[in-house]
């Protein structure tokens, strides 16, 4: 048995998002192709305020061969069963554990305001008594970790703390709640698959869901094949005769960085900040931007790269670009990752020292 997981698909109508059913869409075919029987959503399967669900069952209506669980989210905490008419969807309205395999269950907890994720499993297990071998699906923030925060929305929602995963034992825990991916998905103890599609400019990169098989503890990701990806970047500029040489292999450096195909290149909308110094604001900027093009890309932001934080610097002293010179070639031999710094940002204190006024 394997299971597609996935969360926070934040759904409109069709026409309103588009993006986000395609992405849902194609999870859909991956798991028909693959022969993935069951498809869990941890959540915000729906955006706030919404509630006309008839495209997300016209949707699942297609995949007839899809068991299609959804588990409510702080976006979507009222959803039921009665609001679908497609006999595939099924939704958890209370807390429940489901035998997966004969020696595994799944523990179900929905979104509830009132509760952590350590109450709630308090609560079940009281009630209930102790479960043995379980994989906990919730929807939450892993207080414990070090993960950046969700920058679709503030706050913390039903937190789950290490304390309880200690007390309680649970085999894995999967959740929703936060949109942005980890990539080396063994590193944590409580795993996100993150939002099928980028809602915004700081959910960066390609997508991802989850395949899991229970049976053999066999975890895995695949790629969501969406219409957008987004990324965020900062150049920086240096007042060097070889500037735009070096901002070219710097570009061609960070795209390389996202490994993303020339094909897909083109769904890629990039916010671009541009600091430090230069010579010629004019050409630099000019040169950006028909950079960035010959790739395919286009910028997020209606204007283009932001060049706000650029500066002019008219100085010509041969010293301060030697010195300058001295500080990069230093920089590329040191190890600064016990410093908790890039080279970027050393090289950016550096040459407003040398050419701020």
């Amino acid at each position: 048995m394997k299971i597609a997981i996935t969360a926070d698909v934040h759904l409109k109508s069709r026409q309103e998002k588009l993006e986000r059913y395609a992405a849902l869409e194609n999870i859909f075919e991956q798991c028909e192709t693959e022969e993935v029987q069951q498809v869990f959503i941890l959540g915000d399967l729906f955006d706030k305020d919404f509630n006309n669900y008839h495209d997300f069952d016209e949707l699942c209506r297609k995949f007839t061969k899809l068991k299609i669980t959804v588990l409510p989210g702080n976006h979507d905490s009222g959803l039921k069963r009665k609001f679908f008419t497609a006999s595939n969807v099924s939704v958890i309205e209370e807390p429940c554990l489901i035998p997966a395999t004969k020696k595994i269950n799944f523990l179900f907890i929905p979104f509830d305001s009132l509760l952590s994720l350590d109450e709630a499993l308090e609560t079940f297990m009281n009630k209930n008594g102790k479960v043995e071998r379980f994989v906990l699906f919730g929807h939450g923030d892993w207080i414990s970790s070090n993960r950046p925060a969700n920058t679709y929305e503030t706050g913390i929602y039903m937190p789950l703390s290490r304390s309880a995963l200690e007390k309680f034992s649970p085999l894995k825990v999967f959740l929703g709640h936060i949109h942005q991916v980890e990539q080396e998905i063994n590193r944590f103890a409580v795993l996100y698959p993150g939002s099928p599609c980028g809602l915004e400019i700081n959910e960066t990169g390609k997508r991802r869901f989850f395949i899991y098989d229970p049976e053999n503890d066999i975890l895995e990701t695949r790629e969501v094949v969406t219409p957008i990806i987004y990324y965020k970047e900062t150049l920086l500029a240096l007042p060097l005769e070889d500037e735009i040489f070096r901002l070219r292999e710097i570009i061609k450096k960070m795209i390389e960085g996202w490994k993303v195909n020339e094909k897909d290149l083109r769904k890629v909308k990039l916010r671009l900040k541009v600091r430090g110094f230069t010579k010629d604001k004019e050409v630099l900027s000019k040169f950006i931007q028909e950079e960035i093009a010959s790739y395919g890309i286009s910028f997020f932001d209606e204007n283009g790269a932001d060049f706000s934080e650029l500066k002019i610097t008219t100085d010509e002293s041969e010293v301060r670009l030697v010195l300058l010179s001295q500080i990069q070639n230093r920089l590329k031999q040191m190890d600064l990752s016990k410093f908790h710094v890039s080279g970027n940002e050393v090289l950016e204190i550096a040459t407003e020292m040398i050419f701020g006024r």
